[in-house]
């Protein structure tokens, strides 16, 4: 760990990825009701409200100079991680939660500014009907 700048570079670029999520977010009109938001073993980089959904956002960032896709990180166990969350969320609802879906950020970061970021809406559905972000 860099003590002069206080996180590892990873957690920096983590940071800075979360960041500018939120901001697209709240560019799109979304409210951002919590960010890290963790309950035992469930973990959630976002929660947002799009008009009456609720949005379960999972952000993923490397650097600009890397190949591999933002998402390439993401792993089965994160994906339970990120379920697990929205359900411990959602039960404070009791019976009746609000409509709700999981998207995914990607950002790729220079040093200096965001090289790109994509929102994918929708990306991860339930058990039922999974599908792999």
């Amino acid at each position: 760990m860099n003590k002069k700048r206080g996180l590892a570079a990873h957690l920096r670029i983590g940071r800075r990825g979360e960041n500018a999520a939120a901001r697209l977010l709240v560019s799109k009109g979304c409210d951002i009701l919590a960010r890290d938001w963790r309950r035992g073993a469930g973990e959630l980089d976002i929660i947002a409200r799009d008009g009456l959904m609720i949005v379960f956002v999972e952000v993923k960032s490397r650097r600009a100079s890397s190949v591999a896709a933002p998402s390439s990180n993401l792993s089965l166990r994160q994906i339970r991680r990120i379920r697990l969350g929205a359900a411990k969320y959602l039960a404070q609802f009791g019976e009746n939660p609000p409509p709700h879906r999981f998207d995914l950020i990607e950002v790729k970061l220079t040093p200096w500014q965001i090289a790109s970021i994509h929102h994918h809406e929708y990306c991860y559905r339930e058990r039922k009907q999974a599908k792999r972000w």
